[in-house]
């Protein structure tokens, strides 16, 4: 197994949160702007970003992965040019040469890669192929990407692939051996308050093109939504789960349960990672997204107070009192981000967690509860930070200049007869949007 390889990556953002980066930026590339030309030069130093002229594929270089300052392509190949081999695993989309070919990398250099096509697709409309990354090296060798993230929609058939490769070579996306589905695929007209399950099912087909069927495991299952969608929680079991055999398949287990805590058209997601049991295959983790349309009647979120006639006077009702958006503020003194709910209640529960797959050990920095219930906070520092700057858990070569560190900070908030679910995404300062409640 290829080192790093078994952390996976980060589940890509559907609803970010616009913030200030906590982090120095900028590239090395001397491409113009955001115009994709499919060709830059990339600074030693500095480091930068190339994109296809496509726009479909983008290489974000970092600062000291090259030995020295280096002009760097990526460009489709068709036809003839495309190596025989990797023309035998079906392509799902454009197959790509990244240049100068053989090039290595002392710090690993990130991809991700975009389609829409209907290739996905197999003979039964509401399955789709799970795709495996493929990087091929001049000299035929195979491998995925390290730390694998591919996200399709089962509806479009959209394709986003990413991931980190330490060489150049031809990269692609290949049909694979398994089959996925969500079901169900779309919820329409529910309503605020209105819950549904949904699982997804992995088929081992097998594919000859790869010489050999290898057995599958399905696990690290988990989900995510965009607004008005919340995820209510379900505890997933741990480990690498039961084997699926070549032939059979196997739906995830407990279902995922989801809810609707608004009006309005969001999105679901069950995320899982794919384990083979041999062969470059190795680790790839998938996230399958459907629709929901929260449109149905909306149901009132207030409690209604109704007078009746009585001897005495009634106690007068409380003003019921919801959570409110949570905030994040870095303090770049400290590399540390303190998350604040604003609303408090003693009768109230806070529970914080946070989601790192990029970089796991980056999440050991974050305490919920901390310094108060209503609070948590992440120390997030590099782990190779110089003097005077500390030493800390997480590894800057995954941080992004909008969204600091990728990780979703999730609070939970229950109270009396209700409970609710704010999320945000990254370790930067801003504002996550309003919570999610639905009443128990």
């Amino acid at each position: 197994m290829r080192a790093g390889r078994f952390a996976r990556a980060a589940i890509a953002a559907l609803l970010v949160v616009a913030a200030a980066s906590c982090g120095s930026g900028g590239g090395g590339g001397t491409s113009t702007g955001n115009v994709p030309t499919g060709v830059a030069l990339i600074t030693a130093a500095r480091g930068g970003q190339v994109r296809s002229a496509d726009g479909l594929v983008t290489l974000d270089v970092p600062a000291g992965a090259l030995a020295q300052d280096t002009t760097i392509t990526v460009r489709p190949v068709q036809g003839s040019q495309v190596p025989s081999d990797v023309a035998q695993l079906e392509p799902l989309g454009n197959v790509y040469s990244l240049g100068p070919d053989g090039t290595r990398f002392a710090k690993p250099v990130h991809i991700t890669m975009g389609f829409n096509t209907d290739n996905v697709g197999v003979s039964d409309p509401s399955k789709l192929w799970l795709p495996l990354p493929l990087v091929r090296a001049s000299d035929g060798t195979k491998s995925g990407f390290d730390n694998p993230l591919v996200t399709l929609d089962t509806r479009t058939h959209s394709l986003h692939a990413a991931g980190d490769i330490s060489h150049f070579s031809t990269v692609t996306l290949v049909k694979g051996v398994a089959t996925g589905r969500l079901d169900p695929d779309s919820v329409t007209s529910t309503y605020p308050g209105s819950a549904w399950t949904a699982t997804v099912t992995v088929a081992n087909i097998g594919n000859g093109h790869f010489g050999i069927d290898y057995d599958l495991f399905v696990y690290e299952v988990s989900e995510s939504s965009t607004q008005p969608v919340a995820v209510l929680p379900v505890t997933h079991p741990s480990g690498h789960g039961n084997g699926v055999a070549v032939g059979s398949s196997r739906a995830t287990s407990p279902p995922s349960q989801f809810v609707c805590g608004g009006t309005g058209n969001g999105t679901y997601t069950i995320n899982f990672t794919i384990r083979f049991s041999g062969g470059w295959l190795d680790y790839n983790s998938y996230a399958l997204t459907g629709d929901a349309g929260c449109t149905g009647t909306t149901t009132s979120t207030t409690t209604t107070t109704t007078t009746t006639t009585s001897t005495s006077s009634p106690s007068p009702s409380p003003t019921p009192h919801y959570p409110a958006a949570f905030t994040a503020t870095f303090n770049p003194d400290a590399y540390s981000t303190l998350y604040t709910e604003p609303v408090t209640d003693p009768s109230w529960t806070y529970h914080w967690t946070v989601q790192m797959q990029a970089d796991a050990p980056c999440g050991s920095g974050f305490a919920g509860n901390t310094p108060q219930s209503n609070q948590a906070t992440w120390f997030h520092a590099d782990k190779d930070a110089q003097p005077p700057a500390p030493k800390g858990p997480c590894d800057h070569n995954f941080y992004s200049n909008t969204t600091g560190h990728p990780g979703y900070v999730t609070l939970v908030v229950t109270g009396p007869g209700f409970h609710c679910q704010a999320q945000y995404f990254g370790s930067v300062s801003g504002t996550s949007q309003p919570p999610m409640c639905v009443k128990d």
